[in-house]
């Protein structure tokens, strides 16, 4: 398969992600939510992981066995589910700036974020970079990617660089919402958040790496 082919594959896989990832954000999800943090045995593509039920944002999820993926919400900087102390920050009736959103599902791929930065991404850059939040570098992406009016951040000069594509919620706004993919062995983790949270890149990383394997996700 020629190079460009495999772009313009990896571009549509992506869209339908972020497609899907702005669903998710915005659906409520069957049942009531969950208050209590009591840890739940799950697994995800052969995978056990012990969550707690409180961030797991949809009742069938929160159901002991397999399961196809499953969807988390937790607040910022905590990193805790809902409880009634904090259940009006998760209850906002746009999107709230200190609630991130997880989804944890079987890796179908060798893509993650840090892979399509060379060989999507890069492709498709317009204009000059410039300074991002907390050493971040921005990228806009022509039209003709599919992504108008979105924006790459990444690590310059990194190995396995941080990488994020955000976009508008609406069409004509500009970027407020962010999509992160990392593979952690044979799974991959989408981070969701609000673009204001970037300058806390290094800090959220870091933190998710530290829950993720206290869950049982295998964290390199």
């Amino acid at each position: 398969m020629a190079p460009r082919t495999r772009a313009l594959i990896g571009l549509l896989g992506l869209a339908a992600a972020g497609a899907a990832a702005l669903v998710l954000w915005r659906g409520t999800g069957p049942g009531l939510p969950a208050t209590s943090p009591t840890p739940l045995r799950i697994e995800i593509g052969g995978r056990p992981l012990t969550l707690p039920a409180n961030t797991i944002r949809f009742a069938d999820q929160r159901v002991p066995g397999p399961h196809l993926g499953v969807d988390l919400a937790l607040t910022w900087p905590e990193l805790e589910g809902r409880s009634e102390r904090t259940a009006a920050r998760f209850d906002t009736p746009h999107y709230a700036l200190d609630v991130v959103h997880l989804s944890i599902r079987p890796r179908q791929d060798t893509w993650d974020s840090a892979s399509r930065l060379a060989a999507v991404y890069a492709r498709f850059f317009i204009g000059e970079p410039w300074p991002g939040p907390a050493g971040l570098q921005g990228r806009r992406l022509s039209p003709k990617s599919g992504y108008a009016d979105e924006v790459v951040y990444h690590e310059p000069g990194a190995v396995r660089p941080f990488v994020a594509r955000c976009f508008p919620l609406a069409a004509g706004e500009p970027p407020k919402m962010c999509l992160r993919d990392v593979l952690h062995g044979n799974l991959l983790v989408t981070l969701r958040f609000p673009e204001v949270l970037l300058e806390h890149w290094r800090e959220l990383d870091a933190a998710l790496e530290t829950h993720l394997a206290a869950w049982g996700v295998e964290v390199r």
